[in-house]
């Protein structure tokens, strides 16, 4: 009922978006830090800065989880050391770990100055849409390897960047292609909270190609909380030379996937599987059920990318959690079909209710001890 097509139309017609095209590095560059994060380093395809400004956003965030003082050998840029006191008072209110550090670091008179504008690019929703927010001034789009893809799958990635260059010649601007092992050395903390000062660590590495990076929001205003990309947080790590900007939290998913499906043409290039099966979007997991839902919903299913179809028994028996249920209740807006939308309804009262879903014995088992906590706490409320 529900078969998506594995490929757009064969032909493109070459959005007229007034983007100056930049010429494409074939230097590859490198910065290593062996004081901080014994082994962290970040290579690109591109010119990298001489500033030590790409170690303050994951190294404070290491110190003060460790509750050690960071101890920079180098010049950083005063704007960033004047911001490193808020950034502390965040993190020390978010995470009951973190300790107030200080940082030993010098600062420097004269800060590199650079133009252009870069888009952090994944191939998600949230990518596309500040690329296409920004289409008219967009210079760099930057993909990385070693974020949500492992470093050592490098067959997928370089599927992933090959997808990559055909969206960077689509919109007449230069992909810089960044490689680093940031994730796997900074373990301060979990991903979630980690991937907002390890962008901003890439955005200053960076810095003589932009002189202002956008950062897609993962979450709308109206849903913020706790996250590692987050609009109070990443303005902070702005130097004098690179300002960085927590892009399209001014609308939600099904918002910025009605300004992607406004342009067929690049719907077979959205990725939002972070599953790492090889495959370019499983189709199976809970992020691609959502896009596929959204996309059906507003028509432009069958322009996209999926390696499984629309299964409603999937949908029935996904399990959310506070985050992703917030991303289904917004599907909900949308004008689906009857059964669709109550296997979406079944899987939120799932979650509403902490049962686990439907499918094995052992499933079938916790829902009914799920089942009988819950009457238990019902009853524990009517008798006293």
């Amino acid at each position: 009922m529900y078969t998506e097509s594995h490929s757009g139309a064969d032909q493109f017609r070459k959005p007229k978006f007034g983007v100056r095209v930049m010429p494409q590095a074939v230097e590859a560059f490198s910065l290593q830090d062996t004081e901080c994060l014994p082994g962290l380093f970040i290579e690109a395809d591109a010119p990298v800065s001489s500033s030590r400004d790409w170690i303050v956003p994951v190294g404070l965030l290491d110190a003060m989880m460790a509750g050690r003082a960071l101890s920079i050998r180098g010049a950083i840029s005063p704007n960033l050391e004047r911001n490193l006191q808020s950034i502390q008072n965040i993190y020390c209110s978010w995470l009951p770990a973190a300790k107030e550090v200080a940082v030993n670091a010098t600062t420097t008179s004269a800060e590199e100055t650079s133009t252009g504008r870069s888009v952090f690019f994944s191939g998600g929703v949230d990518s596309f849409y500040s690329l296409l927010k920004h289409r008219e001034r967009t210079n760099n789009l930057i993909l990385v390897h070693g974020f949500d893809i492992p470093l050592d799958n490098t067959a997928f990635f370089a599927q992933v960047r090959s997808a990559a260059e055909e969206v960077a010649a689509l919109f007449e601007t230069r992909l810089i292609t960044v490689k680093t092992n940031l994730r796997a050395v900074s373990r301060a903390s979990s991903w979630g909270i980690e991937h907002g000062p390890a962008l901003a660590s890439v955005a200053h590495a960076l810095q003589p190609n932009h002189s202002t990076v956008y950062i897609g929001s993962t979450h709308p205003y109206k849903h913020l909380h706790i996250w590692g990309s987050h609009p109070l947080l990443d303005p902070l790590w702005s130097s004098g030379s690179v300002q960085i900007v927590h892009d399209g939290a001014e609308t939600d998913r099904i918002g910025k996937l009605k300004r992607i499906c406004e342009y067929p043409e690049i719907i077979k290039y959205l990725r939002v599987c972070w599953h790492d099966t090889g495959l370019y979007n499983c189709g199976r997991c809970e992020k691609c059920l959502r896009t596929m839902i959204g996309l059906l919903g507003l028509d432009s299913l069958q322009h996209a990318n999926f390696s499984s179809s629309l299964d409603l028994v999937r949908v029935r028996r996904t399990r959310l959690d506070d985050d992703s249920v917030l991303y289904w209740r917004e599907l909900l807006a949308l004008d689906l079909p009857k059964g669709l939308r109550s296997a979406i309804e079944h899987a939120i009262r799932n979650h509403t209710w902490g049962m686990p879903p439907r499918g094995s014995a052992r499933s079938e088992l916790l829902r009914l001890q799920c089942a009988a906590r819950q009457v238990g706490r019902l009853l524990h409320a009517l008798l006293y």
